[in-house]
């Protein structure tokens, strides 16, 4: 089934962090079953393995761009990797979005994605534990709201987020979709 071009939704993905957990937790059982009398090996690998497949299974929203606007998702707590609070930005309220990649061309990832307010102030994101696809985004962007543009830019925004002056240039680059 193809996906509806009415509206793109993207969750976080598996990170070295789960992967590490999980095969730390199934050693942990492993040396448990191989040393019976050591069952805090059970104990630790068991909680280690659950709290990871429940890691796994949750999945939290990361970004999503549908008829309602943009939904940019909260900064992930480096201790826990829990969202915080996410902004949803109607589509009337969007002027431009603009994809900040390490490198040029539509091939390099997009780093950090950038929400300029009609009003002048830019809202932005890192692009941490998801991957953003251009093409879907350029669709439902132009489905739902065909008079705001996609460019894209190198670099990064400024440390203030508030404000067209703080934007990378995007001069010259032209729009993605």
């Amino acid at each position: 089934m193809l996906p509806d071009p009415g509206c793109y939704e993207e969750r976080d993905r598996p990170t070295g962090r789960d992967g590490m957990g999980l095969a730390a937790g199934l050693l942990a059982i492993g040396l448990g079953f191989l040393w019976h009398t050591q069952a805090i090996f059970l104990v630790v690998g068991v909680v280690l393995t659950a709290l990871t497949v429940f890691a796994l299974a949750r999945r939290q929203l990361a970004f999503r761009a549908g008829p309602a606007g943009i939904l940019l998702p909260g900064e992930p707590d480096r201790l826990t990797g829990r969202r915080g609070p996410a902004v949803l930005i109607p589509w009337a309220d969007v002027e431009q979005i603009i994809l900040y990649s390490g490198g040029p061309g539509e091939q390099a990832p997009v780093q950090r994605i950038g929400i300029r307010r009609r009003t002048g102030v830019m809202e932005a994101r890192k692009v941490t534990g998801w991957r953003l696809d251009r093409g879907r985004l350029a669709a439902v962007t132009a489905t739902v709201a065909p008079d705001v543009r996609i460019v894209g830019a190198t670099g990064q925004p400024g440390p203030g987020l508030e404000g067209p002056s703080r934007a990378a240039s995007t001069s010259g680059l032209g729009p993605i979709d």
